[in-house]
């Protein structure tokens, strides 16, 4: 059986899937936004250390996020 999501987790997981694919520099094809307990994990394949940086920081500037 699922445990339902808290309404919380999936907003900002949404939210960061948005400035995620709105950044027309990054290629979010292969970056799965994760968010429990408040607490966001990015997973996925970039192309290089900056891509990871923009990914971070995308996450980072919507609210005080927990991101790893």
């Amino acid at each position: 059986m699922k445990i339902p999501e808290r309404v919380a987790d999936v907003e900002v997981r949404n939210k960061v899937e948005t400035a995620l694919h709105s950044d027309p520099y990054f290629y979010d094809a292969h970056v799965t936004v994760i968010v429990k307990d408040g607490v966001v994990h990015l997973q996925g394949v970039v192309f290089d250390d900056w891509d990871l940086r923009t990914a971070r920081r995308l996450s980072k500037r919507l609210v005080a996020l927990n991101v790893s």
